[in-house]
């Protein structure tokens, strides 16, 4: 049944949004909280970028829904003109293995170029 996964990312919707929108702060608290067992040192939420330097014009903030549910989210920094970093890509334990972090790295990417 390799048809499911497709269809599935299909129905998933991704936006930019203000990096303080509850769906984008519940996303990357979620990425912290699994860094943070993932790394024996821990991973603390003081680590991640701020707001401010996540929203345009300075940087993205992209958000992958499904439903109403966040499932995935990244983040991209333009500090200056031909130069951008991707930060904070994380995809939901439970969307992982059907191309959604794939598809938000295209995106971020896209976003970079546009915006470079």
């Amino acid at each position: 049944m390799p048809v499911r996964h497709p269809l599935r990312l299909s129905a998933i919707e991704t936006a930019i949004i203000d990096p303080e929108a509850p769906q984008a702060r519940e996303c990357l608290m979620a990425y912290v909280d699994e860094l943070a067992v993932r790394f024996p040192e821990g991973y603390a939420a003081g680590d991640l970028i701020t707001a401010a330097d996540a929203r345009e014009p300075a940087g993205v903030s992209l958000v992958a829904m499904e439903s109403a549910d966040p499932v995935g989210c990244g983040v991209l920094l333009t500090p200056s003109v031909g130069y951008a970093e991707i930060r904070h890509l994380w995809v939901h334990s439970g969307a992982r293995g059907i191309g959604l972090g794939r598809r938000l790295l295209v995106e971020l990417e896209h976003q970079a170029v546009s915006g470079a």
